[in-house]
């Protein structure tokens, strides 16, 4: 959500400068790194799938579905 809902603020590229930035802590464990990254750019393909019908809650429909079927990583 956070990543959508930045991506819609400042555009996707600001966004994922931001994101990954944030990605950057060497203290992060890299397989949580790792799924921080490929659901951010989840978040981002489900915010231009949107365009101009975006909205928080229709972000949180798409994340809910890619959680539903298997599209998000998810630390066990």
């Amino acid at each position: 959500m956070w990543a959508g809902l930045n991506a819609h603020s400042v555009g996707e590229e600001r966004a994922r400068e931001f994101l990954n930035a944030h990605e950057k802590d060497p203290n992060q464990p890299p397989a949580e790194r790792e799924m921080d990254l490929w659901n951010n750019e989840r978040a981002f393909e489900a915010t231009r799938k949107l365009g101009n019908n975006f909205s928080k809650e229709r972000l949180e429909a798409e994340a809910l579905r890619a959680l539903r079927e298997g599209g998000l990583k998810v630390l066990r």
